[in-house]
């Protein structure tokens, strides 16, 4: 069989057989457009493709991956809710779909002292509000006679209203063999973060009437009356009297 020598390289040729194929054979110091008849083939590099199935399969793996991290996020890690406990450190609880804390703040001096070292971390909501109560005990924050107020933030009303009933009878049970305090379980506002606005001051009242013979004196100093400010009087005017001329 005559072949015809198409292209050359340093390390192969490209030939042309009889058939029509395009062989890659070694070269023999060929030249293009050379015929020889005998050559020596060089294999074929087998090209490596990725299976369909395998690609599908990965793909269906991260899909589930995936889910499933979005899926443990918002019932775990994602926060629902916010629970803010005022003593007299103030303290912010974020809970998850499964009441459980996944982040816990300060928002005084006195509450980062209170959760300092505190491992809140997947506790359940109920048990780590008596830990901050207990600890707020210990250090001197609640005593006998005091108040523990837990406001709830939660944009659904039915788990405001479940969480609340079970916070104040948590708390009712918790306390009630060591003292007398305050529980009061209300919804968040957002004005309760923010800074205390100092309503402005009361005017004194305006007297109207009263006279020089009125005594108002309550005691403590006198009372001045402010009396209305007296329009002028307008006389009428007189209208010329006609007199009639004899006839």
């Amino acid at each position: 069989m005559t072949y015809l020598i198409m292209e050359t390289h340093l390390s192969y040729c490209v030939a042309l057989d009889e058939a029509g194929r395009f062989l890659k054979i070694a070269n023999k110091n060929y030249e293009a457009g050379q015929s020889i008849e005998h050559i020596i083939p060089l294999p074929h590099a087998e090209t490596k493709t990725f299976p369909l199935r395998a690609a599908a399969a990965i793909g269906s793996l991260a899909a589930c991956l995936v889910l499933a991290f979005t899926l443990y996020w918002s019932n775990y890690l994602a926060p629902i809710a916010s629970i803010y406990l005022s003593i007299n450190p103030q303290v912010r609880m974020e809970v998850n779909r499964q009441d459980a804390v996944v982040a816990l703040e300060g928002l005084n001096e006195d509450g980062g002292t209170l959760i300092d070292g505190y491992v809140f971390r997947n506790k359940p909501l109920g048990q780590a509000t008596d830990d901050l109560v207990d600890r707020a005990i210990a250090l001197g924050f609640l005593s006998d006679g005091g108040k523990v107020s837990v406001s709830i933030d939660a944009p659904d009303e039915a788990w405001f209203t479940n969480t609340g009933i079970a916070l104040r009878q948590n708390l009712n049970e918790r306390l009630a063999d060591s003292m007398s305090v305050t529980i009061e379980v209300k919804k968040y506002i957002e004005q309760e973060a923010g800074p205390e606005l100092t309503p402005p001051a009361a005017q004194e009242p305006i007297i109207y009437g009263g006279g020089a013979d009125d005594d108002t004196d309550g005691g403590g100093g006198e009372e001045q009356t402010a009396h209305p400010t007296p329009r002028p009087t307008q006389r009428p005017t007189q209208q010329p009297t006609l007199t009639p001329r004899p006839a």
